[in-house]
């Protein structure tokens, strides 16, 4: 995808979501593995429940799938 995931709004990823263009999955670790690049700088996190995460992501995939 040419336009970075972290960017978009949320009801853009909504829409691509229901689209099929784009996963839970793929939103979610787009956005824990950008956490991962840049939280060293900002520290604006003290846990990030990257398992559970994307476990709920899943879920949603499964349940758009449904």
């Amino acid at each position: 995808m040419s336009t970075d995931t972290t960017r978009l709004d949320a009801a853009t990823l909504a829409s691509k979501i229901h689209a099929g263009e784009l996963s839970s999955v793929e939103v979610t670790q787009a956005h824990l593995d950008r956490i991962s690049e840049v939280d060293g700088e900002y520290n604006a996190f003290l846990h990030v429940a990257s398992e559970q995460a994307l476990a709920a992501a899943a879920e949603v995939d499964r349940a758009v799938a449904a």
